[in-house]
């Protein structure tokens, strides 16, 4: 029988789990860039009138703000 260290497996895991942070921290980095620091927060509405190129983006930042959270729950999980 061969035994696996748990510091092997969770190196093993780690990997996929930083590179998939790096992916979504530079997506964020791009489309703040695109459309300002504030893209998280802003609303998509902007003087009065729907701007829906402002509202796809808040969207797009959300997803992406909620799946670096979950990926950096799932690494301090396998840290431990």
């Amino acid at each position: 029988m061969t035994k696996i260290a748990k510091a092997e497996v969770a190196e093993s895991l780690l990997g996929p789990l930083l590179a998939e942070r790096t992916r979504l921290r530079q997506s964020l980095a791009l489309l703040e860039k695109a459309l300002g620091k504030g893209v998280r927060e802003s609303s998509y509405a902007a003087s009065g009138r729907e701007d829906f190129a402002k509202y796809d983006g808040w969207l797009e930042a959300q997803g992406l703000s909620a799946g670096l959270k979950e990926t950096e729950r799932k690494i301090a999980e396998v840290k431990l």
